[in-house]
């Protein structure tokens, strides 16, 4: 049975909500829990049996926790490319607003978050930064250039709320600018022209 991207989405992002633990943890408090694996698309039935039967004439004790593996997870997670899981986030904002649940004038603020990744990760950019370090033997300390890998996630946020309204992926080196008039969930092409003088982002 083929599992839909959105759902390994929603997975991981329950993943992320209840703070990181590890992947292999996943079958205890998540694969297994029926409330939360409803609310991604599942049902009580693919919790309890799978969504195969792969596996099963060699169970012997261990029971089935939950539709599928942490590493059919991680596959298949790690397979969406950057742009594509910004353009599958903010296609999500847009039908939220199409249904009316967000609409007026919001108040929102830019957050611009490093995501770093090992330097061998395809697509990746690099960004030289400095850091102050103890030399053995000397009293003084010495500046150490160093390279951080990977993208800057650029999120507009309202500040009420809370809510994320849109994302955008660039790359690591890049200043976090504003989103100024770009709509709510806007596409990346609908960015292009809508970059504000550089603000200060973490």
């Amino acid at each position: 049975m083929l599992v839909p991207t959105v759902q390994f989405v929603l997975l991981y992002m329950l993943k992320v909500l209840f703070g990181g633990q590890s992947m292999n943890e996943l079958p205890r408090w998540l694969f297994s829990n029926v409330a939360l694996m409803e609310l991604v698309g599942f049902n009580a039935r693919q919790v309890e049996e799978g969504l195969t039967k792969r596996g099963d004439a060699q169970r012997t004790s261990k029971q089935k926790q939950g539709p599928l593996s942490p590493q059919c997870l991680a596959d298949n997670i790690s397979k969406l490319t950057a742009e594509q899981l910004e353009r599958l986030f903010n296609q999500m904002v847009q039908c939220v607003v199409r249904w009316g649940l967000l609409d007026g004038q919001r108040i929102v603020a830019l957050d611009g978050s490093k995501l770093e990744t090992p330097k061998t990760y395809e697509g990746c950019s690099k960004l030289k930064q400095t850091r102050i370090v103890k030399v053995k033997g000397q009293k003084e300390r010495a500046t150490e250039e160093y390279y951080v890998y990977g993208w800057k996630v650029l999120v507009l946020m309202d500040v009420h709320t809370r809510l994320p309204l849109s994302m955008k992926v660039v790359k690591i080196e890049e200043l976090g600018r504003a989103l100024a008039g770009a709509p709510l969930g806007a596409s990346p092409a609908q960015f292009g022209h809508t970059w504000a003088h550089p603000q200060h982002c973490h």
